[in-house]
């Protein structure tokens, strides 16, 4: 009884899918495939469950005249990519494994290789819902394609370069695939991936390649992966900076020394500014990069300076909406308020550096003064008992709180806050002790 049931399952199932496989074949009329639909659907089906080299001997009953060939191309190289991808990761990078995975990229490159003779052919008004199925069909094509090639078992992104150069002329409709976007930024990935490797004489072309792509995904609209393609522009031109610096240390002429010290002060500009651009573009980074831009805004040479004062009066303000509250954050909002409150200063708005420089300076100064307090008395039973009880250390307030009471005095000075004097005084004396202490 049970061989007879599970016969008669057997015979339904394979009845049920020849009735699906019917109702397919009646529905190629209907697709703007045409003949062939069916077909696809069917090596779809032997994929799925693992049947890779039934769906490929599927895919190759489809000939080249037919209306769905360029599809059965993707299939087969999405099949050759599955197959690869379903081997254990231990066996991806034997010789047999390398064979599937060409199989892939080959099959990817033929079909572009048709596409660019088939979508110039399409021609006319009639053609157009043709044209763009080729043409989504070359973008996703070229899109996985540029993917496996930067995949760590692949590791070639000189490959994306060469197939992406020059690529809206071999391909004009290509801007208008649904996976152009894709397709630049992995132009960006490999071009980040190669400036690892380059030397500063390497790096330009490269920089030249991230700021043609930054400028197109511009253009892109609520593009996924803007704020990593900024972040790959900065670090790229850091990464140039950083091989001039080497270079100046080598070098003993001084005026090449110059030089290559004037070429890396340009690039972390330039790195800066995609930074800035960063957070302009998706305020919602981490603290780590408010405090890294806002520092280096600060400290750059620039001209005017006053405009870089004026974009840290803009940025800190987001990072203290973002991060207000959050207990691992406030040691990073104190300085970022504490430059906020010196950028004021030198802005000419006393009035607003005063406020939040005395919000920063009272909590600092109150655990200050227990210090002091404990001091006094560990020094009390010092001098009472000296045998019994070390001479404490002396408390001093240094770092940031030292800054944030020097841009306060200032600000008291300048903004002639007549009632504040004796504290801007009070200030003042304090330091000139400190330096003297520190000779």
């Amino acid at each position: 009884m049970a061989a007879a049931q599970k016969q008669a399952e057997a015979t339904k199932s394979d009845f049920d899918q020849r009735l699906v496989l019917r109702a397919r074949r009646d529905a190629e009329l209907l697709s703007a495939i045409g003949p062939g639909q069916a077909t696809l659907e069917e090596a779809k089906n032997q994929r799925e469950r693992g049947n890779f080299e039934a769906a490929l001997k599927t895919l190759a009953s489809i000939g080249k005249d037919s209306p769905a060939y360029p599809f059965a191309l993707y299939e087969t190289a999405i099949t050759h990519k599955k197959r690869f991808e379903a081997l254990p990761a231990a066996k991806r990078r034997l010789p047999a494994a390398r064979a599937i995975l060409d199989a892939a990229i080959t099959s990817f490159k033929n079909l572009a290789a048709y596409c660019r003779t088939a979508i110039p052919k399409a021609k006319g008004p009639e053609a157009a819902d043709q044209r763009q199925r080729l043409t989504d069909l070359l973008g996703a094509a070229i899109a996985i394609l540029t993917d496996i090639y930067l995949e760590d078992y692949v590791a070639q992104p000189q490959q994306v370069i060469t197939l992406t150069n020059d690529l809206e002329t071999a391909y004009p409709s290509i801007t208008k695939a649904y996976s152009y976007p894709l397709i630049v930024y992995n132009r960006m990935r490999a071009a980040y991936s190669l400036a690892h490797k380059a030397t500063a004489e390497q790096l330009p072309p490269l920089l030249k390649i991230l700021d043609g792509c930054w400028a197109t995904i511009q253009g892109f609209k609520e593009f996924r992966y803007l704020a990593n393609a900024c972040k790959i522009c900065a670090a790229s031109y850091n990464l140039l900076a950083s091989r001039l610096d080497e270079q100046a240390k080598k070098t003993t002429d001084p005026a090449a020394k110059a030089s290559l010290a004037k070429r890396a002060a340009a690039a972390r500009d330039s790195s800066l500014d995609f930074y800035i651009r960063l957070l302009e573009l998706v305020p919602k980074q981490s603290i780590q990069t408010y405090r890294y831009v806002v520092y280096h805004l600060y400290h750059r040479r620039h001209d005017p300076k006053s405009a870089d004062y004026r974009k840290i009066a803009e940025l800190v303000p987001k990072a203290i909406e973002l991060y207000e509250g959050q207990s691992g954050a406030a040691d990073d909002l104190v300085s970022l308020k504490a430059t906020l409150g010196a950028c004021l200063c030198r802005l000419g708005q006393y009035r607003d550096a005063i406020a939040l420089l005395e919000t920063l300076d009272k909590p600092l100064e109150a655990a200050f003064q227990q210090r002091m307090a404990n001091y006094q008395k560990q020094r009390a039973l010092h001098d009472q008992y000296p045998d019994r009880y070390p001479l404490p250390k002396l408390p001093v307030r240094r770092g940031l709180h030292l800054e944030i009471r020097r841009w306060l005095a200032r600000s008291y000075l300048l903004a002639m806050a007549r009632s504040k004097y004796p504290v801007a005084t009070t200030i003042c004396a304090e330091d000139i002790r400190l330096y003297d202490r520190s000779k």
